[in-house]
């Protein structure tokens, strides 16, 4: 039996590209890369960076800071990324200022702005990650329609293994589960994961999702529920690219 989710992705609006994850390489690879896909994630082996297409979406060091200007010839509203620039020992060596975006509208651009920093990039699928996000927060969506709206983003929409899942979940009732998951159908998962025949990785990254939503605790927590269409979600979403790059 197969289970169609395209009633659920439609509902969250998901229009982004799907996300692949390149096979681990050295930075002086990544480097010859000339044209980089804005929607594949590049891991740097033996290092803590990784790339979301050209952006640098993980690094121990402070990375990046977005900024705002004027155009003195065009009078546009420009958006810019500060990106700090480390020598081999990690010491300071210079700002790297580039332009990304420009508008002539400044509420548009202070909105594109704020939308960066929250989001912790300016890259369409982080920002596809943090619509999600918001849209749970808000209660739109559930902790199961979410985790499979994430997995659907990362390419496994129609992969026969979601499917398989998505039937395993709704036999307990999962899409009807609100503020959490059914135990049954966790301990179910759990021992499916344990189990000496489990070959593919979907249900691992279906677990690891839900761990990374259970330390946020983004229903309860006050930070969050306060203003929930203003809040930084640049730790979350990395941890999510982070999960998901692992999982190679």
């Amino acid at each position: 039996m197969s289970i169609d989710n395209d009633m659920l992705i439609d509902k969250m609006n998901i229009s982004t590209p799907s996300i692949k994850v390149h096979s681990p390489i050295t930075q002086e690879e990544y480097d010859l890369i000339a044209i980089k896909c804005p929607h594949e994630i590049y891991v740097i082996a033996n290092t803590n960076k990784i790339y979301l297409g050209n952006v640098l979406i993980r690094n121990n060091e402070p990375v990046r800071q977005y900024l705002m200007g004027i155009s003195k010839q065009s009078g546009e509203y420009e958006i810019y990324i500060n990106e700090s620039k480390m020598n081999i020992n990690g010491f300071f060596v210079e700002n790297n200022i580039r332009l990304i975006q420009k508008f002539d509208d400044p509420q548009k651009a202070i909105d594109a702005l704020c939308l960066f920093e929250r989001v912790g990039s300016h890259n369409e699928s982080a920002i596809g990650i943090y619509k999600l996000l918001g849209n749970y927060i808000l209660r739109d969506i559930w902790t199961y329609d979410l985790i499979i709206g994430i997995l659907s983003m990362f390419g496994y929409k129609f992969h026969v293994d979601l499917q398989n899942l998505i039937q395993i979940a709704v036999s307990y009732g999962c899409q009807h589960s609100k503020d959490d998951l059914p135990d049954l159908f966790l301990n179910e998962l759990n021992t499916i994961i344990n189990s000496d025949n489990c070959n593919n990785h979907i249900y691992r990254l279906f677990f690891k999702l839900y761990d990374i939503l259970s330390m946020y605790n983004f229903f309860k927590c006050k930070k969050y529920q306060s203003n929930p269409k203003e809040n930084d979600l640049s730790e979350a979403i990395e941890k999510i690219f982070e999960t998901m790059s692992k999982e190679l």
